[in-house]
């Protein structure tokens, strides 16, 4: 009769470390679950802070410029030595293979109202 209450209580107690485990596991899951949810919010939030840092822009590169008017790296990589020759001219110290985009907006007609870059 003892042996036998000693059974059931050993068995009682294996239910009970099953069922605290099998919470540990569902904590555990719903935790992973909750932390993988945060960190793809704040990698989404990244991106778009990223994409309004880059349209707001201080130069213009070639790559932007002929994505924006259409037109082949060479032809944009001569209008910016161009503008920078001029700027160079007047004084201002410039940046090869760039060009502010104040003075690209002032000096290309129809650049203020245009889009900006597609995916930047």
């Amino acid at each position: 009769m003892q042996t036998q209450n000693v059974y059931v209580q050993n068995i009682t107690k294996f239910e009970k470390n099953k069922e605290k485990d099998i919470d540990t596991k569902q904590m555990l899951r719903y935790y992973i679950h909750t932390t993988k949810q945060k960190q793809m919010l704040r990698n989404r939030n990244k991106t778009e802070r990223e994409v309004k840092q880059m349209n707001e822009k201080i130069y213009y590169s070639a790559s932007d410029i002929a994505a924006m008017l259409g037109i082949s790296m060479g032809k944009a990589y001569k209008i910016l030595r161009q503008m920078n020759e001029e700027l160079s001219s007047k004084g201002f110290l410039t940046i090869a293979g760039k060009i502010p985009v104040a003075y690209f907006r002032e000096k290309w007609y129809g650049a203020s109202a245009s889009k900006e870059v597609a995916g930047l």
